[in-house]
């Protein structure tokens, strides 16, 4: 019934509002005539029940945070905030007041509250968060507000004296210890559902935000959200849909500590793994630089995943340049490719006596959508490219090597050595026994 009266009022304030031409002084009539009335409702809304309100915080400059208030009718208020373990536990108090002017209600907080805590980067400025908010409608058991100076905005959520006890008894807290001690438990986490297959999960605690991404038709699918802390869940500040369900919150299980998404009845349940589950030629240009560099074993590094049909390969093309007129030697050999081009550059760095040199043979590629490249060598332009007449006068003596591109496909996949970064190995799928691994990095010439 409140929800129904106070509707009411906001359509007799509208209809009662009246304009005067011409262009003579005259006192300005209020717009709303019956903002005190306004006020009276919002008033009697935030006394009743336990005075207890759970709070979601949007800034106009970005994230999303929750919060709880628990006010008295003599203007006293307690908050909570989700900024670190120790704001969602202990309490901060101040106080506030009711006001109305011409066309709204507001509300006042002073200062002490845990308002005071959000700040945010604007341009070169720190800027805080509204503490005072204008009335705008209630919907159910949520009150909406605006902030009077940013236009930040405040979702005041009643809740009953059992959920109030949830944030006295600090338990708003708890999800910092769920998220830490789950996460920590593997370095990458993914659920999976039957129309999209296993879906990456990427929580950035610093920034407070989330990522989910797929695979799609051969393409990478991203979908993002900032988030908050809520009582034994993480709560999505925009709902993501992921093929046909919508999730609004990352939820736990407090029996397992595991988390988990849900959809009605379905629950995609989080799994933790050592490397990713998205297929690296998904992730190359995305979550991995798109190159794969292979430094020459005798010179620069020896890297494991080498087969010995592409050790033979190799050495038969760095003899080549050893025995040279030039007397060469082979130092890397790097696939650098433009995935939106759908291009790529061989890259040949070499030294001769003491100097370093670089050559690019030139290429397209095609993709299928289950990842196997096909490359194909484009002209080289001798006459306006210096780094193509390098790669024409190396050329013949890097036939093996460029032969192998030339005559096979690949696939492209993740290699873990126990480094602190992953390989990409890269496999012939014509003789799967040529098979070699590179760094996902583009070298220089010092």
């Amino acid at each position: 019934m409140k929800i129904l009266s106070f509707y009411t009022l906001l359509v007799v304030a509208v209809l009662t509002s009246c304009k005067k031409d011409g262009l003579e002084n005259y006192q300005v009539e209020k717009t709303h005539p019956n903002a005190e009335e306004m006020l009276a409702e919002f008033t009697r809304t935030l006394h009743s029940g336990s005075l207890a309100w759970q709070a979601v915080l949007n800034p106009k400059a970005g994230k999303s945070y929750t919060m709880f208030f628990k006010m008295d009718k003599g203007g006293n208020v307690w908050t909570l905030l989700d900024l670190n373990l120790t704001t969602a536990r202990s309490p901060k108090s101040g106080s506030y007041r009711l006001s109305s002017d011409a066309s709204n209600a507001s509300i006042h907080f002073s200062s002490g509250t845990y308002l005071d805590d959000v700040t945010h980067k604007d341009g070169y400025r720190t800027v805080g968060a509204d503490t005072s908010y204008t009335f705008k409608y209630m919907h159910g058991d949520t009150v909406m507000l605006s902030g009077n100076q940013y236009g930040d905005e405040l979702r005041l959520i009643s809740i009953t004296t059992e959920e109030e006890l949830h944030f006295e008894r600090g338990i708003l807290g708890n999800a910092f210890i769920y998220l830490y001690n789950f996460f920590v438990q593997k370095p990458y986490f993914s659920l999976s559902t039957p129309d999209t297959g296993p879906v990456q999960i990427v929580i950035d605690v610093d920034n407070r935000g989330i990522i989910f991404f797929y695979g799609k038709d051969g393409e990478l699918v991203y979908a993002s959200t900032d988030y908050s802390y809520g009582v034994n869940k993480i709560l999505l500040k925009t709902p993501v849909r992921i093929g046909p369900y919508v999730f609004y919150e990352l939820s736990v299980d407090t029996v397992t500590g595991a988390f988990y998404l849900a959809d009605g009845n379905r629950r995609f349940d989080l799994n933790g793994a050592n490397m990713p589950v998205i297929p690296l030629h998904l992730l190359l240009g995305n979550e991995y630089p798109p190159y794969v560099s292979l430094p020459s074993p005798e010179y620069v590094e020896l890297l494991p995943g080498w087969s010995d049909a592409f050790k033979n390969t190799w050495q038969q093309s760095a003899d080549g340049l050893r025995n040279s007129e030039f007397q060469a030697s082979l130092l890397v050999f790097s696939f650098g490719m433009d995935i939106q081009r759908k291009t790529m550059d061989i890259e040949v760095f070499f030294a001769i006596d003491n100097a370093t040199y670089r050559a690019v043979f030139p290429y397209k590629y095609t993709k299928t959508s289950n990842g196997v490249f096909k490359f194909e060598a484009l002209p080289l332009d001798v006459q306006n490219n210096q780094l193509h007449l390098n790669a024409s006068i190396i050329q013949p003596h890097l036939k093996p090597l460029l032969d192998m591109v030339r005559d096979n496909s690949f696939t492209i996949n993740l290699h873990d050595y126990g480094g602190a970064s992953f390989l990409a190995q890269m496999t012939s799928v014509e003789r799967p026994d040529i098979y070699f691994t590179g760094h996902m990095v583009q070298y220089y010439i010092p």
